[in-house]
């Protein structure tokens, strides 16, 4: 977690300059792991515009939806503070809580913006309003990403999938398509891929987040359903187009990505899914894909 990781940088630090505050640091200090979770959206004119007609001075303003959450490990080497009277969690489970939101809220974002940004949608919450892509959703989320998420003390996973469902619907947040499913190639594998291998390693449906790699695959091509073209959204944008113009006739080019998909390649199940997903898509659409998948 990321307190380990300071701890780590601390007492090495302190070790360069006096070896004693560095062993005194180890055995005295502690750093508790966290995460917070809160959507903020990119600053745009609209928020400029705002603080403007406020009478305020700001050129990047920053906007954020009204739900805030910060879990802290109960680890405190000189009495805890009281953040709790504020609305934070002290809990010795951070990591539970920290995998339901990348699972569920971070693996969910992809799951909406790749096809949105394939299907020119522009928003999140406009996404979610859509009669496929809400319904995609729930259906990835609930059925191969939840069953793998551990319930924590304050809520269970499928209670946490209709909260970011809500939070996502919200159209007070103007949070872009664009915006989410950058960086694909450091998303993905942090915050589905790992669900997939949970998957075949329990055997649970993956065929939904297949389709979403396929998707990913698609869009990284650099142009949506309509034609327009897609602006590079990725640091990797240039490797990642050439494979997926490439995987348009051979889908398993794209799987060779190691770095990304690791050995999923060899795996037949989420292969041959991602393969058929990939050909229905270049040869029907993505709406057909999703339609096949919802089974609408």
């Amino acid at each position: 977690g990321n307190g380990a990781i300071l701890r780590q940088v601390i007492v090495a630090l302190a070790g360069l300059s006096d070896p004693k505050l560095s062993e005194w640091i180890e055995e005295n200090c502690s750093f508790p792991n966290s995460m917070v979770d809160c959507i903020v959206p990119a600053t745009t004119a609209k928020e400029r515009g705002l603080v403007h007609d406020l009478g305020i001075s700001d050129a990047v303003p920053v906007t954020h939806e009204d739900f805030r959450q910060w879990v802290i490990e109960d680890d405190f080497c000189a009495g805890r503070p009281d953040w709790n009277m504020a609305g934070a969690t002290f809990t010795n489970d951070v990591h539970d809580f920290e995998m339901m939101k990348i699972r569920i809220l971070n693996g969910g974002h992809q799951v909406i913006a790749v096809p949105g940004e394939l299907l020119s949608i522009e928003t999140i919450e406009q996404c979610m309003k859509n009669s496929l892509l809400g319904p995609l959703f729930k259906k990835v989320i609930l059925s191969e990403v939840a069953p793998h998420v551990k319930a924590v003390p304050s809520i269970t996973p499928e209670n946490y999938v209709d909260l970011v469902h809500k939070r996502f619907s919200n159209p007070k947040i103007i949070d872009t398509t664009r915006r989410v499913a950058f960086d694909g190639s450091s998303r993905q594998p942090g915050f589905l891929i790992p669900s997939i291998r949970d998957g075949l390693a329990n055997a649970t449906p993956i065929d939904g987040l297949a389709l979403i790699q396929a998707s990913w695959a698609r869009m990284c091509e650099g142009t949506r359903e309509d034609g327009t073209l897609i602006a590079p959204n990725d640091p990797f944008w240039n490797e990642l187009q050439a494979k997926a113009k490439a995987a348009r006739s051979n889908p398993s080019v794209w799987l060779e990505m190691d770095q990304i998909y690791g050995n999923l390649a060899k795996e037949p199940q989420f292969a041959n899914s991602f393969e058929t997903w990939l050909g229905i898509i270049w040869d029907q659409g993505l709406d057909k894909a999703i339609e096949i998948y919802l089974e609408i």
